[in-house]
């Protein structure tokens, strides 16, 4: 496989030199002489819809060029792709799939110009530029040294959501069954293979939630995010309580953004201050050293859930709550 991955690259490399000048003019060139044949030797056959899905439409209705998965369930990577030496690799079109793979709970986030390639672990709960897993361009250094850093988009790691970042051939995969754990970079027990899709059974979205807020006196069990991750509730001010929570752990908000809300209302504040300068009646996470407001109604701690992710540009769909 690295033998197979090594020649790719080599390949990319001379095309690069080679067509240079027509590959900047057009992105879908750029695609078929570049991406997808690196993708196919990573085991992601860009021809097969249930591996990988093209011009993926995302929950709030944008689109991207590609989305790495298994064959159900959602996907696990998004790939936004650029025309080769394209000026649009700059730090808004990283923000752009980053947000793109945070609305739809997807783990990794790719952006490339079929040359130069960066990856990110969307959900690591730190500023952007910490996020990047993986930057490497094709066109320079050890095509030796690329092969092993392009393992880390190797269908069999990426699909186990904890890929390892090769080193040395040590800890490269050895068989279907197993990995090789003769290194103390592969974690104890870990076996690569399928990821069970989270069944959407019994899980309900935020619209449906707000109109039983008005009829059902018990709040929901369980709230499941973007990223996949699951919180336990206990009552309903959990629900925008938890929301916020979530986006300052993924760093969507942090204490500079506070206070956070609308002229009208504040939801959280670095302080127990309302918008009009009174106490407010708050939760204080003490973790990030912000007071959330909990002076709210069933049906408004639905509402504020929605205008929270709104007012921070990102669908709903993402969250879902289940019942008891």
């Amino acid at each position: 496989m690295l033998d197979e991955l090594t020649a790719c690259l080599e390949r990319i490399r001379s095309k690069i030199g080679t067509h240079r000048a027509g590959l900047r003019e057009n992105e879908f060139r750029t695609r078929t002489v570049l991406i997808d044949p690196l993708l196919s030797v990573l085991g992601w056959d860009v021809t097969d819809p249930s591996c990988v899905t093209v011009e993926y439409a995302t929950d709030d209705g944008k689109r991207a060029d590609y989305a790495l998965r298994q064959s159900v369930g959602k996907p696990i990577a998004i790939i936004e792709a650029k025309k080769l030496d394209s000026r649009e690799l700059t730090s808004d079109a990283k923000g752009q799939v980053v947000n793109y793979s945070i609305t739809d709970g997807v783990r990794f986030a790719i952006l490339t110009d079929g040359d130069l390639w960066f990856v990110y672990d969307v959900f690591k709960p730190v500023a952007l530029a910490e996020k990047e897993m993986l930057k490497v361009r094709i066109s320079e250094g050890s095509i030796p040294q690329h092969a092993l850093t392009f393992l880390l988009l190797w269908n069999s790691n990426l699909l186990t959501e904890k890929p390892i970042q090769a080193k040395s051939p040590e800890v490269l995969y050895t068989t279907p069954e197993g990995i090789d754990t003769s290194t103390d970079e592969v974690e104890t027990g870990h076996r690569p293979g399928p990821v069970s899709p989270i069944t959407t059974e019994d899980w309900i979205g935020l619209d449906e939630l707000i109109s039983r807020s008005m009829e059902k006196t018990e709040p929901p069990v369980e709230v499941r995010f973007w990223d996949g991750e699951t919180e336990s509730l206990s009552n309903w001010i959990d629900i925008p309580l938890k929301t916020i929570e979530k986006c300052l752990e993924l760093g969507l908000l942090n204490r500079g953004s506070m206070p956070f809300g609308t002229e009208k209302k504040y939801f959280a504040n670095s302080e127990a201050k309302t918008e009009r300068g009174g106490k407010m009646r708050s939760v204080f996470l003490k973790k990030y050293r912000v007071h959330v407001e909990r002076n709210l109604s069933r049906t408004e701690c639905c509402k504020r859930v929605k205008e929270v992710v709104r007012l921070l540009n990102h669908s709903d769909k993402g969250i879902r709550f289940r019942f008891g």
